[in-house]
């Protein structure tokens, strides 16, 4: 940072001598201090910088901002995401994107597999509950159950065995009221 921009961010009046008292005392620092007060720079940037590179090439590197091919917005160096409108900077981002989205649809198939077996497994005791309170002799109650062990592949078998098992409830069902 030169000596007038200094001087012009402390509030020093033209013809100051205060930035020589700063300069002697704190030589580059001052700057860095500023960098790391706005955000541009954090404190892995200031541990890094004496490792590589020339002082001033690096410094300009810390200092270049990254532009949304989209919307054309300057966003800090290292950003992920545009801060205006949201859309993917980096491949590292978008790969973790499109992994968290993968992730997503695989709880998501795996709690709707759940719940199927769920109803399905609920239907079955209700159906022995209500035929043994009527004074019918009641069907055996069918679980459907999977084997964790097998994962993923074991639970969406089971939900195929408890969606048919669903289906065919309801199509007796719809048999039924359909005859009366």
């Amino acid at each position: 940072m030169s000596s007038y921009h200094f001087s012009l961010h402390s509030g020093h009046v033209k013809g100051s001598k205060m930035i020589e008292v700063y300069t002697h005392e704190f030589g580059g620092e001052s700057s860095r201090e500023l960098l790391l007060t706005y955000g541009i720079l954090d404190e892995k940037d200031i541990i890094n910088s004496g490792k590589e590179g020339s002082g001033a090439q690096q410094q300009h590197q810390l200092l270049q901002y990254k532009q949304c091919p989209a919307c054309s917005i300057d966003n800090k160096r290292d950003a992920k995401f545009c801060s205006g409108c949201k859309m993917v900077l980096t491949y590292d981002a978008y790969a973790d994107t499109k992994n968290e989205a993968e992730e997503a649809k695989k709880r998501l198939e795996e709690l709707e597999a759940k719940q199927e077996i769920l109803q399905a497994n609920t239907a079955s005791v209700l159906n022995v509950l209500m035929t043994a309170e009527m004074g019918i002799n009641p069907p055996p109650v069918k679980i459907i159950a999977w084997n964790v062990n097998e994962g993923s592949e074991g639970l969406l078998k089971a939900a195929a065995i408890a969606r048919a098992e669903n289906e065919a409830r309801e199509k007796e069902h719809q048999q039924k009221h359909h005859k009366q």
